[in-house]
């Protein structure tokens, strides 16, 4: 039997939560993320930064918007895609969105990006 990490939640005040099937993150009143659960294929990580909105999938990603408007993605998606603290987009997006490989962000003039 492969036993993985489990990661704690963590005691900071948080301001917005998203779970997937194992792992759960959250920003806090600073923007910071915070990830715990069962850490598998970096699905716990927590990027530095400043972050305005987060969202999980019932894979092993999660995405988040960056202040600066750029989406950020770490984890993997059930097809095997690794997304190792890359941006998936850059842009001006205010909304992210995130699938078992899929991910969906609006930007600043109301359109809809989907890549996946």
């Amino acid at each position: 039997m492969h036993l993985m990490a489990l990661k704690d939640a963590p005691e900071t005040p948080l301001v917005q939560i998203s779970a997937g099937e194992f792992t759960t993150c959250a920003l806090d009143i600073d923007g910071a993320v915070h990830c715990w659960g069962k850490d598998v294929a970096g699905s716990t990580f927590e990027p530095d930064g400043n972050f305005v909105q987060i969202s999980s999938s019932d894979s092993y990603a999660t995405c988040a918007v960056e202040s600066s408007g750029n989406v950020l993605c770490w984890g993997q998606f059930v097809d095997g895609r690794r997304h190792d603290a890359l941006y998936t987009m850059k842009g001006t997006f205010t909304q992210v969105t995130v699938g078992d490989d899929w991910v969906c962000a609006i930007n600043v003039s109301c359109n809809v990006h989907l890549q996946g």
